[in-house]
């Protein structure tokens, strides 16, 4: 066509100097950038500056949260059919179900920024870039701060606090002349903690002591309730002000502004209730979930939700237990308030270890033999400790489950660890 050259003609018009120089940069230029483009492969791989957690297809599976569960009404309640007027009706995910669904995955993933895990006595902590990191030789039974910057642990009688910074040590209960268990942190009330404590002489029992309370500078060592001992252990409101607990398998609660009254659990609807103990508080702190036993009219154990707003309650995951000592471990709330994660000791062994319950009561997840389930700080994950048959002679293994699929992850942890603790 006339006017226009060819690519070879301006080439060559180009190289005998015969083009403007403003025309060969701008020709230049273009066949530069084709150049480029012509060698941008299709598709840029995303650098994560470290392992990426797998799941089924070696990536993120989507999934909607639960929401946070609606409470039923007293007249909900009232109105359920009078062979289950106490007890929810679940969708449940039986053991066969369980196991006829995929299984965890082989390779096992690489543990969470945020994990904090104890291995003979040692705490490890895995760092942002994927590496775990030693934060104490010796710890037994560390119980760590919300922060992550301080553990408390027991040895002999006395509670220590051991500064993960630092690594500094002090005995926070040597001058006090009682014996002690069972310490917890108490998030809202940072720099206080509570615990169980007897006399020096006193009996110990199957029992987790007289509620007590200190601040970790050692300091307002108070025994909260010396009248009786508690079968459980005691929970801490999130707002600061309150903690629940069991006097000898009743329920109470103690205020700080007006000390100690009953929670009567036939207050709220249930009449059943023989023992009780293990609370465990919602995140938002107007709920509490407790362990009970109901005899209806046989010897049964459950949860129970006590909503504190409207004077109700409902029974969760009914079942029968085999016998132990002591009372059973408190569930443990995701953080959205949707579903507890629980423990159940139930006499079927096919229905014992791990399970996951929608707190409204409409759904529940049986995940295997195990115990001391922990939620991730967003809710998307659970991990807990994973018990194989017996006859397999395996070690325990930590396992990681993804919240509304369900499908289980190995995770690569060391043979006898245990993941205690997952900070944001």
């Amino acid at each position: 066509m006339a006017g226009l050259k060819s690519e070879t003609t301006v080439m060559s018009d180009i190289n005998r100097g015969q083009g403007s120089p403003i025309q060969a940069g701008i020709l230049a230029s273009f066949l530069i950038l084709c150049l480029l483009v012509a060698c941008v492969p299709a598709e840029l791989e995303p650098s994560f500056g470290g392992p990426v957690p797998v799941t089924r297809d070696s990536t993120p599976t989507p999934f909607s949260p639960p929401a946070e569960a609606a409470t039923p009404t007293p007249h909900e309640l009232e109105s359920r059919p009078a062979n289950d007027d106490r007890f929810l009706t679940l969708t449940t995910t039986s053991m066969s179900e369980a196991l006829s669904g995929p299984p965890p995955t082989r390779t096992p993933a690489p543990l969470f920024p945020g994990m904090i895990y104890r291995q003979e006595g040692s705490l490890w902590r895995v760092a942002g870039d994927w590496q775990p990191q030693l934060l104490a030789d010796h710890a037994p039974g560390a119980s760590i701060s919300p922060d992550g910057q301080l553990a408390l642990f027991q040895q002999g009688d006395d509670l220590w606090l051991l500064d993960l910074e630092t690594d500094q040590e002090s005995n926070l209960t040597q001058d006090s002349g009682r014996r002690h268990c069972c310490s917890q942190w108490w998030p809202g009330r940072p720099g206080r903690i509570i615990f169980g404590s007897w006399p020096a002489d006193g009996d110990l029992g199957p029992s987790t002591g007289f509620l007590s309370a200190m601040n970790i500078d050692g300091g307002d060592y108070t025994i909260l309730d010396e009248e009786v001992q508690s079968n459980g252990l005691p929970a801490p409101s999130p707002d600061g002000q309150t903690i629940a607990y069991d006097r000898a398998g009743t329920a109470w609660l103690y205020r700080s502004d007006s000390g100690a009254t009953s929670l009567d659990p036939a207050a709220f609807g249930l009449d059943d209730v023989v023992r009780i103990g293990g609370p465990a508080w919602s995140p938002d702190g107007r709920r509490i979930a407790w362990t009970v036993a109901v005899q209806d009219p046989d010897w049964r154990i459950a949860l129970a939700i006590f909503d504190l707003e409207t004077f109700s309650a409902w029974l969760l995951h009914p079942y029968q237990n085999i016998g132990r000592g002591g009372w059973f471990p408190p569930p443990a709330w995701s953080p959205d308030g949707g579903w507890l994660a629980f423990v159940a000791e139930a006499i079927e062994p096919e229905k014992r270890g791990v399970w996951v319950v929608a707190t409204g009561g409409d759904d529940e997840h049986y995940l295997g033999p195990g115990a001391k389930p922990l939620w991730s700080p967003d809710g998307r994950w659970l991990t807990y400790t994973a018990y194989p048959d017996p006859a397999s002679g395996q070690d325990p293994s930590a396992l990681l489950v993804e919240v509304g699929s369900w499908y289980t992850i190995h995770l690569s942890l060391p043979i006898g660890a245990e993941i205690i603790h997952w900070l944001e």
